[in-house]
């Protein structure tokens, strides 16, 4: 294919996917690049016709996902081959700052991933682009899933036929998500039909500094994006959230270690339409607590079940709302999913509002946690130390153990006013390992950390 014809397909490509003028524009840049820029250099390779004893090579590819994510390392890229490829993947380990694991479609081909995607508390700096993936798995578990840090997704199309969540970010059991990007994709037909109220689209469980920008999100059970309980700094825009049961939800609830509550998001510059069982935009507080500082700003908001209400925006309970626009944004085909919004759309100007400064800074997580030691002899204690960041500082943090799937508390630290803490976590069961983390009410938990007990 010569490189003007392939320029011309990306400008086609791209114009379909269209959301507001500023997209428009990054569409334009996209289309007069240069063919040969747009290649990807993979560092390693697999294809469905592969073998995963083989060297990952062009002539000789791995077969599985797994085995391609399991065989890169910082700054590597890996790269599937057309076709499907079935089966749960778990990601351990991850890049580095500024050299992210990456995993995405060979140049000029589109692979789809049948299966779980679970990206671990231990694998932060990871990618995945250009990918179709469809998160159908027999346990019906939401996928991705995503406990590390610092993961992306870019240009994917996400579903998962209606079987459960498509994107989960952070679990009190599996470890908090920091600083998750899901930019320009599509997520659509997630969750169990008919509708249960709890199947969703994207859902922010336990995670800070979540960047959801120019996505189209439709069709999704339950939520199109659900903010709930502990979705910090958040950040959601110029994205299209439509036909979903409810558009966004910002809530709060009662957790294993007390109530929790969402704050510090901004909801601006999307199209919020036609949700089929609830509000466009909401809130709940299942708490004593209510959320702070929530912001839902210059979006335009229409249609759906409760549109003879504020057209679906519900009373700002927990959040602002200011300079929002009620009208028919006027997509091109919304009967085929063509959400491109017509050249009179009342709602094209909404990205002239855009500033980058509007946008929360990235958090941290709010407990980081160490061990000195990495092992001890059985019975004696292992020490640990933390510090607590940002503006909330409980007096105490709880440390924890987790065996299997559960975690047991173990003992209570005191937070000194600098926000560090230290002590010791005795514990009397004997086994080889222990994974540790430390957590506290209003601020979530931290990282967890392994230690061993050596032989006598």
């Amino acid at each position: 294919m010569s490189s003007d014809t392939t320029r011309k397909s990306n400008a086609s490509r791209c114009r379909k996917q269209l959301l507001t003028a500023s997209i428009a524009a990054a569409c334009l840049a996209f289309a007069v690049t240069p063919a040969s820029a747009l290649a990807v250099t993979c560092s390693k390779v697999a294809a469905t016709g592969g073998s995963d004893s083989a060297a990952g090579t062009y002539a000789k590819p791995y077969r599985t996902l797994q085995k391609l994510a399991d065989s890169l390392s910082a700054g590597q890229t890996g790269c599937l081959r057309s076709g499907t490829y079935s089966g749960n993947t778990s990601l351990s380990r991850g890049g580095a700052v500024g050299a992210p694991l990456t995993i995405t479609s060979y140049t000029g081909e589109r692979a789809t991933v049948v299966g779980k995607l679970w990206i671990k508390d231990s694998a932060n700096f990871v990618t995945f682009s250009s990918l179709n993936l469809n998160g159908l798995n027999a346990a019906n578990s939401s996928s991705p899933a995503v406990n590390g840090d610092d993961v992306a997704f870019v240009d994917n199309d996400v579903t998962n036929s209606n079987s459960a969540i498509c994107f989960n970010l952070g679990a009190t059991t599996y470890g908090r998500a920091n600083r998750t990007l899901i930019q320009g994709n599509r997520i659509h037909d997630c969750g169990r039909l008919p509708a249960t109220n709890l199947q969703h689209g994207i859902y922010v469980e336990h995670a800070t500094g979540t960047r959801i920008v120019g996505n189209v999100i439709y069709d999704n059970a339950d939520r199109g994006i659900q903010l709930y309980p502990d979705s910090q700094a958040s950040y959601v825009a110029r994205n299209v959230i439509d036909g979903n049961g409810e558009g966004v939800l910002i809530a709060g609830g009662a957790e294993d270690f007390g109530p929790q509550a969402s704050s510090d998001n901004v909801i601006e510059q999307n199209v919020i339409t036609n949700s089929l069982q609830r509000n466009n935009v909401e809130s709940h507080w299942g708490s004593p607590l209510v959320g702070e500082r929530n912001v839902v700003r210059q979006n335009c908001i229409f249609g759906g079940a409760r549109d003879g209400q504020n057209h679906g925006l519900a009373p700002d309970v927990g959040f602002t709302s200011a300079d929002n626009l009620f009208a028919d944004p006027g997509f091109t085909g919304r009967a085929a999913k063509d959400f491109t919004l017509r050249s009179d759309s009342p709602c094209r100007d909404l990205a002239s509002y855009h500033s980058p400064a509007s946008a929360p800074a990235p958090a941290a997580s709010g407990i980081v946690l160490s061990a000195p030691r990495s092992a001890v002899r059985p019975g004696k204690p292992i020490p640990i130390r933390g510090r607590v960041k940002g503006r909330k500082r409980p007096r105490r943090v709880v440390l924890r153990t987790r065996r299997g799937k559960h975690w047991s508390k173990v003992t209570t630290v005191r937070v000194k006013r600098n926000g560090h803490f230290k002590g010791h976590a005795r514990i009397r069961k004997a086994h080889r390992s222990y994974t540790l983390q430390a957590a506290a009410r209003g601020v979530g938990h931290s990282n967890t950390v392994r230690v061993t007990i050596r032989r006598r």
